[in-house]
C-alpha cells in the first residue's frame, strides 16, 4: 500500500517529517478528489473516502490555507450523520486506514474526547482529525493521478494496436483461403477479448502481433504455384512413383549409362497407377448436409446493395467492395456475423424484423463498437427490444418509419 508522508508521522522526530510546500489557499474538494482517483492505490475504500469527505465538510467554509489550524474535532455522531450513516466504530477503522495512508492525523486528547482549546475566545488547538498530511501531501497526489492517466493511456494504445491487429486479420481472412477457417476465428476472438482487458501487459501485445504477423505473411494460393512450392506437402512414396517414371539413359550399346547408374535400378511399371500404387482407391466422403438455418437473399437487386454500401463506415473496411449479389451478401453477413460472435439464427431473426438493408445499419454499427460490447448477442437482442417499442436505435441510423433504401 502507497504511504504518503503525515506532517507529524507517529515515532519519528518532527526533524524528520516533510516541511510544508504549499502556501495558498486549496480547494478542500479538490484535493477528495485526488484522493478519490488514488484510492486503489492508497488501500482505501469508498467508507473511507465518505469519512474524509464529512471530516472536511465540518471544517470552516471556503478554501483551506495550509498555515491554518486544519482540524475536525466533530463527534463521531456528527461525522456518522455526515458520511451517510457510516456506523461509529466503522468510523475508527476508517480513520485508521486514513492515518496508515498518511493522509489525516489522529490527535488524542487524555480523555479521548474531541475538542478545541480556546484563549481569548480564539481556538489555537483541538484534538481530533488532523487535515494538514492531506494540504501538505497534494504534489504526490497530483503525480499519482498523472501517473494513473499515463498507465491508462498505454493501456488504450495497446487495445489499439490490438484492435488494429484483429481488423487486419479480418481483412486477410478474405484472401487467405489456405488458413483453417476455425483457427482464423479463434485468433480474432483472442484479440477482441484482449483489446476488452482493462489491464494488457506489452509482452502480450507482441505475441499476439506476432501471431497475426506470421499469418498475414502466408502467401496466397495460386493455381500457377511451382511444384518445388508443393515439396513440402509430397511424401516419400510420391517421390518413388514419379522416379520410377523417370526413363533410363542408355549408352549407345544400349546399356544403361555410366552417368545414370541409380537409374539403371529402377523398374518401369507395366502401366501408369492413376491412384499413386495404391490397392484401394480414395473414396472422398459425401458432403453432409447443411441443415442450419440461411439467408435467402437471391432476389435483390445488386444496384441497391452498391446504394446501401457507400452509407456503411465500418463494414467497406472488411469488404471494400459490395457483394455482387444477394447470395454473396448474404454469406458475407453470416460469416461476418461469425466473427461478432453473434448467433446465426439471431442475424437471421434480424433480418427477417428490420429487412437486410437496415440489418446492415445495425451490423455496421456493431462493427464500429466491437471493442466495448461485452456480449454481443446479448447487446442486439436489447437493440431488437427497443426497435419493436418504437425507438431508433444504431445511433439513429434505424427507425421504425424510415424507408430502408434512400433515394
Amino acid at each position: 500500500m502507497t504511504q504518503l508522508p503525515a506532517a507529524t508521522p507517529r515515532r519519528q522526530q518532527a526533524s524528520a517529517c516533510l516541511p510544508q510546500t504549499i502556501s495558498g489557499p486549496i480547494d478542500r474538494w479538490y484535493a477528495l478528489d485526488l484522493v478519490r482517483q488514488n484510492r486503489c492505490d492508497l488501500g482505501l475504500n469508498d467508507r473511507d473516502i465518505a469519512v474524509l469527505q464529512a471530516h472536511l465538510s465540518v471544517l470552516p467554509k471556503g478554501p483551506l490555507d495550509p498555515r491554518r489550524l486544519n482540524v475536525s474535532y466533530a463527534g463521531k455522531p456528527e461525522i456518522s450523520r455526515r458520511s451517510n450513516h457510516v456506523q461509529e466504530r466503522t468510523i475508527t477503522r476508517c480513520e485508521t486506514r486514513l492515518e496508515e495512508a498518511g493522509l489525516v492525523q489522529r490527535r488524542r486528547s487524555a480523555n479521548g474526547r474531541r475538542f478545541p482549546v480556546r484563549i481569548a475566545g480564539n481556538i489555537v488547538d483541538a484534538f481530533g482529525i488532523d487535515l494538514a498530511p492531506l494540504l501538505n501531501c497534494l504534489p504526490e497526489l497530483e503525480a499519482m493521478s498523472n501517473a494513473h492517466i499515463v498507465r491508462e493511456e498505454k493501456q488504450r494504445y495497446l487495445r489499439t494496436r490490438i484492435s488494429n491487429a484483429a481488423a487486419a486479420l479480418a481483412r486477410h481472412a478474405r484472401r487467405a483461403a489456405q488458413i483453417c477457417a476455425s483457427s482464423l476465428e479463434g485468433l480474432v476472438r483472442t484479440g477482441r477479448n484482449l483489446a476488452r482487458r482493462t489491464a494488457v501487459s506489452r509482452e502480450d501485445v507482441e505475441d499476439y502481433e506476432g501471431r497475426v504477423d506470421q499469418l498475414l505473411a502466408t502467401p496466397d494460393p495460386s493455381p500457377e504455384a511451382a511444384p518445388e512450392d508443393l515439396a513440402a506437402g509430397s511424401t516419400k512414396e510420391d517421390s518413388a512413383s514419379e522416379n520410377a517414371l523417370t526413363p533410363l539413359k542408355l549408352a549407345p550399346d544400349g546399356g544403361p549409362s555410366c552417368h545414370d547408374t541409380a537409374s539403371a535400378r529402377r523398374v518401369l511399371p507395366d502401366r501408369r497407377a492413376d491412384d499413386a500404387g495404391q490397392p484401394v482407391r480414395h473414396i472422398e466422403p459425401r458432403k453432409k448436409e447443411d441443415n442450419r438455418p440461411s439467408l435467402q437473399m437471391e432476389q435483390l437487386d445488386p444496384r441497391q446493395i452498391v446504394a446501401l454500401w457507400a452509407d456503411l463506415k465500418a463494414l467497406p473496411d472488411y469488404h471494400p467492395a459490395p457483394p455482387r449479389d444477394g447470395h454473396a451478401l448474404a454469406q458475407m453477413v453470416l460469416e461476418f456475423s461469425g466473427f461478432l460472435d453473434l448467433d446465426r439464427r439471431l442475424m437471421i431473426d434480424t433480418c427477417a424484423q428490420l429487412g437486410w438493408p437496415n440489418a446492415l445499419r445495425v451490423l455496421d454499427y456493431m462493427t464500429r463498437r466491437f471493442a466495448s460490447i461485452k456480449s454481443p448477442t446479448a447487446y442486439l437482442k436489447m437493440m431488437l427490444e427497443k426497435y419493436r417499442s418504437g425507438k431508433a436505435i444504431a445511433a439513429g441510423a434505424v427507425r421504425m418509419n424510415r424507408p430502408l433504401i434512400r433515394g
